[in-house]
């Protein structure tokens, strides 16, 4: 885990910076024109500009808490769920944290490490919405730590992640906790609103596995998506599998939440044991690692 140092970074880059200053400054840069998620919006987030996300420069926190029914590996973990996302997904658990304009939370700032209750917790993660597009504040907070914080850092995103960001989170996350959401590209635009999903995904994954730490992707189970989707992200995984420590999670918590409509068809039921059950016997045959809750 990153030694943490306490300040935040200036601007202007100081002689006896550490690395994680320099990558919080690096990551304020990229808000001037934001490449944070595969949206690749472009926009000045420092002069006040909105991509999709509709964030700014600070981090709106909806809740934090200890959460106990995360992956084994980093559970129980202290969840610090934060606002915004760059997808849109109709499906989405979280739906009413996405616009961080109808959000009333905090700003992630070093003074929540005094109102964090760490009690039982193992891990620290960054959830949403989706952290990716907050990891400028996200750095600062990380740059304000207290001396003795030890817990690791997970970072619970939506798997489609840019190389840029992904260089930046290098040597802070301790545990990727990613999404592989579709393999069908019509899928993923309809469902998420994004274009390139699969592809992003792909090579997102096989960077967070070059890093060296252990990779742990959710495949959340989306009724009738087995074919088209599931079973060729767990082939796609399969051929990442050798480039370093990942396991999956395939979860079935799917709900037809938030925006699913009456004409979606099987999205607007669960899904059913017998396609968890498949998916879960395809990973097998294929060698990839399941862990569990």
């Amino acid at each position: 885990m990153v030694q943490i140092d306490e300040g935040e970074a200036k601007p202007a880059i100081p002689g006896d910076a550490t690395l994680l200053d320099l990558k919080v400054e690096l990551a304020r840069r990229t808000l001037m024109r934001c490449t944070l998620c595969a949206q690749r919006c472009g926009v000045d987030r420092i002069s006040g500009d909105r991509g999709v996300c509709r964030l700014g420069t600070q981090a709106l926190v909806a809740e934090h808490f200890v959460h106990i029914g995360e992956e084994a590996p980093v559970n129980p973990s202290l969840l610090v769920s934060l606002s915004g996302c760059g997808l849109r997904c109709r499906y989405c658990q979280q739906g009413e944290i996405l616009n961080p304009d109808r959000v009333e939370g905090e700003v992630l700032e070093p003074s929540l490490w005094a109102a964090l209750d760490t009690s039982g917790a193992r891990s620290l993660s960054f959830a949403g919405g989706n952290p990716d597009e907050s990891v400028y504040p996200i750095l600062r907070f990380l740059n304000a730590a207290p001396p003795d914080w030890k817990l690791p850092v997970v970072w619970n995103c939506h798997g489609a992640a840019t190389l840029e960001t992904l260089r930046i989170l290098n040597g802070v996350v301790d545990t990727w906790l990613p999404d592989y959401k579709y393999g069908d590209e019509t899928c993923a635009r309809h469902l998420s609103g994004i274009d390139g999903y699969p592809d992003a995904a792909r090579k997102a994954i096989g960077t967070m596995l070059d890093q060296g730490v252990p990779v742990i992707v959710r495949l959340l189970v989306l009724p009738g998506h087995s074919g088209c989707c599931h079973v060729p992200v767990l082939r796609e995984l399969a051929k990442l599998s050798s480039k370093g420590d990942l396991r999956i999670s395939i979860r079935g918590q799917y709900c037809p939440d938030w925006r699913i409509r009456p004409q979606d068809g099987a999205m607007t039921g669960r899904p059913s044991g017998e396609e968890i059950e498949a998916l879960c016997t395809q990973a097998n045959a294929l060698g990839l690692r399941l862990v569990t809750q």
